[in-house]
C-alpha cells in the first residue's frame, strides 16, 4: 500500500486543491453571484467562494452558528456528498484529466497527531484530527439531524407565503396539514420538512419571514440529509416528477397552474435544495414507478446549465423534459407575470 504522503498522491491532491471553485461551481451548475471580492450562493447566501477557498456558516445553534471553511476537496465532499477519493477524482477529471487514474493503493493517515492536523489543513482545510481520520479513510461525518422547534401557530408563515410570496392559500394550508411545513418557534421561519424512508424527519429547509430585513435568512437545519429533501406527492402513484431548486419555487408553479385551471395534482414535486441531484437520485430509488422527469430549475446561467447536465444524465433511463419561467425563478414569475405569458420550454430529451 502507498503511504498517505506518497509524492504521487500528494501531487494530485495539490492539483485538486488549486482548482478555482468559481469555475468548478459553474461546471456542476452551482448558482453563484458576485458579492464584493467573493461569490456567494444565489439561494444559500451563507456559502461564499473566493478562488480555491470556500466558507459558510451552518447550524445557527448559537448567535453566529458554526463556521466551516476549506479547499476544493473538502467542498466537493460536503456539497456533492462524496468521499475523499471520489472528490479527488471529480476535481482531477475537471481540471487535469491526464492525472487519472489515481495511483494504486489507498492513502493512509500519518501516525503522529501533529502531522495529521498539518496534513488535513493542507488537504481539506479542516484542522480537527478526528475528522482527518475520517477523511483519510474516505468517510464523511454525519451529524444528527436537529429539527427546529415548532411555534404555537403558523400565522406568520401563512401570511408570508400567501401575501408576500403570492402562493395560493389552499396550497399552503395543505402543506401545513401534511406537516411538511410549519413555523419555527425561535425566529418564525418557514420550515419545509423532508422525511426519510421510515417517515421520520430528516431534512429541513428554512426561509425567513421578516420582509423588512436587509437580508432574509435562508438555510438548512443542522444535520439535514439532502437526499431526503422536501417533496410533495398529491398523487403517490403518479409516474411524473417535477423538479425544482426550492420548495417555494414548486409551490409557486403549482399556484400558477391552479390559477390557470390546469391539472397539477397528478404529479410528484421535489426540491433539490440547490442544483445537486442527490435528492433526485434518492427519490427515483424509492419511487420505481416514476418514468417521466420534468426539470423546472431557474432561468439563469446556473439553472440552465444544470438542467442540460441533468437531462443528459437521466435521459438514458427516463423520459426527460425541461420547463423554465420566462425570467428569474418561479416565484419571481408568479409575482411579476402579466396576462397569459407562458413558460419557456427547453429542448426535451427522452427515451
Amino acid at each position: 500500500m502507498m503511504k498517505y504522503d506518497n509524492k504521487e498522491w500528494t501531487r494530485r491532491i495539490g492539483i485538486a486543491n488549486e482548482v478555482s471553485l468559481v469555475e468548478y461551481c459553474a461546471h456542476i451548475g452551482v448558482p453563484l453571484v458576485p458579492f464584493g471580492s467573493e461569490y456567494r450562493h444565489k439561494e444559500y447566501d451563507s456559502l461564499k467562494v473566493r478562488g480555491n477557498k470556500w466558507k459558510r456558516w451552518s447550524g445557527r445553534s448559537g448567535p453566529l452558528g458554526k463556521f466551516v471553511q476549506g479547499y476544493p476537496i473538502h467542498f466537493v465532499m460536503e456539497y456533492e456528498g462524496t468521499d475523499f477519493e471520489g472528490a479527488l477524482k471529480r476535481l482531477l477529471a475537471f481540471a487535469a484529466p491526464d492525472e487519472l487514474p489515481l495511483p494504486e493503493g489507498t492513502p493512509k493517515k500519518p501516525a503522529a497527531k501533529y502531522d495529521l492536523d498539518k496534513r488535513l489543513r493542507k488537504v481539506t482545510g479542516v484542522s480537527s484530527a478526528g475528522q482527518a481520520q475520517k477523511v483519510a479513510a474516505g468517510e464523511k461525518e454525519r451529524k444528527p439531524f436537529i429539527k427546529p422547534n415548532a411555534n404555537g401557530n403558523n400565522e406568520r408563515v401563512y401570511a408570508y407565503l400567501t401575501k408576500t410570496r403570492g402562493i395560493d392559500g389552499g396550497v399552503v394550508l395543505e402543506q401545513l396539514k401534511l406537516e411538511c411545513l410549519y413555523e419555527s418557534a425561535a425566529h418564525h421561519n418557514c420550515v419545509f420538512l423532508g422525511f426519510d424512508g421510515n417517515g421520520n424527519p430528516a431534512y429541513a429547509y428554512m426561509r425567513g419571514t421578516y420582509t423588512n430585513a436587509d437580508k432574509a435568512f435562508k438555510g438548512e437545519a443542522e444535520g439535514s440529509i439532502k437526499e431526503w429533501s422536501w417533496r410533495f406527492s398529491p398523487t403517490p402513484q403518479s409516474s411524473v416528477v417535477y423538479v425544482y431548486e426550492s420548495p417555494i419555487d414548486a409551490l409557486s408553479h403549482i399556484t400558477i397552474n391552479k390559477e390557470r385551471g390546469a391539472e397539477w395534482r397528478n404529479a410528484h414535486y421535489l426540491s433539490l435544495g440547490c442544483v445537486s441531484d442527490n435528492a433526485l437520485q434518492k427519490f427515483l430509488q424509492t419511487h420505481p414507478g416514476v418514468t417521466d422527469i420534468m426539470f423546472c430549475l431557474d432561468n439563469d446561467k446556473g439553472g440552465v446549465n444544470a438542467t442540460a447536465k441533468l437531462i443528459k444524465k437521466y435521459a438514458p433511463g427516463y423520459s426527460c423534459g425541461a420547463m423554465q419561467p420566462p425570467f428569474g425563478d418561479w416565484n419571481e414569475y408568479l409575482l411579476g407575470r402579466k396576462g397569459e405569458e407562458h413558460e419557456t420550454p427547453l429542448e426535451a430529451a427522452g427515451t
